[in-house]
C-alpha cells in the first residue's frame, strides 16, 4: 500500500502545477459524488420510506381504535334485528346491504359457508366499504370474523377478503 501511495505521489509530482490542481480537485469532486450516491442518498431514502410507513401505520392504528370503539358502542346499544329480516340468510342480507350501500359493483366473489359468507371485493372504495360494514353490523347484526384489507395503487381503494357471520 505504501509503495502504491509513493508511486502516486511521484506521478503527481511529475505533472504541471495546473494539471496537478485539476487532478486533485477532480478526485475530491469525484469522491464527494461517490459518497453521496453510494452512502448518503440510499440511507436517507430508506429513512424517509421508513418514516412514511410508520406514519401510515399510525393512521391505521388510530382508525382501528376509533372504529373499535364505535363497534363496542354499537354492540352495547344492543340493536335488534326485525323479525322479517331474522329469517333471511346471511348471503341475502349481505347482498341486499351491498346493493343499498353501493359496494355490490366491487364484489368479485361471494361464497356461502355454514356460519355465514366469505366474500372478496376488488378495487373497492375504502370509505364505502367501511360504511357498508357498519350497516351490516347495526342493521343486520352481521359482523366480520376475519378481514384482510390490502391498499391499492389508487388512493382510497382497497382489495378486501372478509368472512361475515350473524351475531348469536
Amino acid at each position: 500500500m505504501k509503495t502504491y501511495i509513493e508511486s502516486l505521489q511521484r506521478w503527481l509530482d511529475s505533472l504541471q502545477p495546473r494539471e496537478r490542481q485539476l487532478v486533485v480537485s477532480g478526485s475530491i469532486t469525484l469522491s464527494i459524488i461517490m459518497f453521496y450516491l453510494l452512502v448518503w442518498d440510499p440511507v436517507f431514502s430508506k429513512l424517509e420510506t421508513a418514516r412514511e410507513n410508520i406514519e401510515a401505520q399510525r393512521q391505521l392504528l388510530t382508525w382501528m381504535q376509533t372504529s373499535g370503539q364505535e363497534i363496542r358502542n354499537l354492540q352495547a346499544s344492543g340493536a335488534s334485528l326485525s323479525p322479517q329480516l331474522a329469517n333471511q340468510s346471511v348471503s341475502s342480507l349481505v347482498t341486499m346491504s351491498a346493493q343499498s350501500n353501493g359496494v355490490q359493483e366491487f364484489v368479485t366473489k361471494l361464497d356461502s359457508t355454514k356460519d355465514g359468507v366469505e366474500l372478496q371485493l376488488s378495487n373497492a372504495d375504502f370509505d364505502r366499504t367501511m360504511t357498508w360494514l357498519n350497516d351490516l353490523q347495526t342493521r343486520y347484526q352481521i359482523q366480520p370474523r376475519k378481514i384482510i384489507i390490502e391498499p391499492q395503487v389508487d388512493p382510497g381503494t382497497v382489495n378486501v377478503r372478509i368472512t361475515l357471520e350473524k351475531q348469536s
